[in-house]
């Protein structure tokens, strides 16, 4: 290639350009004349240029150049994003909502592994970043062709947003992902009722070891008297046996006695033991028949038998609550 003279001229003028970036009628550097003449105007704004010489000036004299550092800030980001899994691991979102089936669908209009609504998804409201779907239409196609990734920094975005809200109270953050934040406001507050649905929700998330019984119960209140709430659950987050030892025994107040959980701390360190177990006579179930298990006062005679149970099922490498798989021994 022959040598030109003005075309050297031409590649020492011209600055490093960034793709895509757009022209600024203001605040353009110099114009440039190209090889054929015509004039060439740089596709950047002098802020943009200013910094690029500063930092190139800070390389030669091997200095800093001021501003944040992007990878102290990706760093950060990443720890803030740890952290809150370590607070709430968001996979549990993915296992409750939709059993981790990317192509799930509710009849509510709710998709994905997260479940996440069209409408919300595109303008979720409260500061949250809507979801970044492929093609931006936010149809139900484009919502579940979004990779899980994506969807799964939406719900970030919503809860840590709702953690905020909520001032770090869990229970009601994984609420508002069922109710919204409007919605749980309420329910918090009392002026409206925690739904069937509601108090289902909070229950899967108890029963997949992400909240407590009575972690729940301290920010909803309300349900302590709630017999549709956590009837099946112990306090330490697993199911109840829908029969129990003994199969189930009705109360006098008409409620269904299986298990009758109760812990004592010098037994098995404080653990949840059942109260009915096979060695009861006829006798003392109809005292627990008649006899309030919240407030009333227990024979002593059963309490000793529920002790020996968990005892030897414990020395034994067993549970001592009853289990399908194993069947009722008497």
């Amino acid at each position: 290639m022959a040598e030109s003279t003005l075309f050297d001229t031409y590649l020492g003028n011209i600055r490093d350009t960034l793709f895509g970036e757009k022209k600024s009628p203001r605040n353009v550097e110099k114009e440039y004349i190209l090889p054929d003449g015509t004039v060439y105007e740089p596709y950047y704004d002098k802020a943009y240029l200013d910094e690029r010489e500063g930092a190139r000036v800070n390389r030669e004299q091997g200095t800093t150049f001021s501003g944040p550092d992007p990878d102290q800030i990706h760093y950060e980001q990443i720890q803030e994003r740890n952290s809150f899994n370590d607070w709430f691991n968001l996979d549990s979102v993915a296992k409750i909502e939709s059993n981790n089936m990317g192509d799930a669908r509710s009849k509510s209009g709710a998709l994905g592994y997260f479940q996440i609504k069209p409408h919300v998804a595109k303008d979720p409201g409260y500061g949250i970043k809507p979801l970044v779907t492929v093609d931006g239409t936010y149809t139900e196609d484009d919502i579940l062709n979004t990779p899980r990734e994506r969807q799964e920094d939406f719900v970030y975005s919503y809860l840590k947003q709702a953690k905020f809200i909520f001032k770090d109270d869990k229970p009601k953050t994984i609420l508002s992902y069922l109710e919204g934040i409007p919605g749980t406001k309420n329910i918090a507050s009392g002026k409206k009722k925690i739904s069937t649905q509601g108090i289902g929700y909070l229950e899967k998330y108890m029963l997949n070891g992400d909240l407590k019984k009575q972690e729940i119960l301290k920010s909803f209140p309300q349900l302590k008297n709630n017999p549709k709430f956590g009837n099946m659950i112990r306090e330490d987050g697993t199911k109840k046996s829908s029969t129990g030892w003994l199969g189930p025994i009705k109360h006098e107040d008409g409620k269904t006695m299986t298990e009758v959980s109760v812990n004592f701390d010098d037994v098995l360190d404080g653990a949840e033991i059942p109260l009915i177990v096979p060695t009861l006579t006829n006798k003392e179930i109809n005292i627990l028949r008649k006899t309030n298990i919240r407030t009333g006062t227990i024979p002593k005679s059963i309490i000793n038998k529920a002790i020996k149970h968990a005892l030897e099922r414990d020395a034994q490498g067993l549970s001592p609550f009853y289990s399908d798989s194993e069947g009722r021994k008497k």
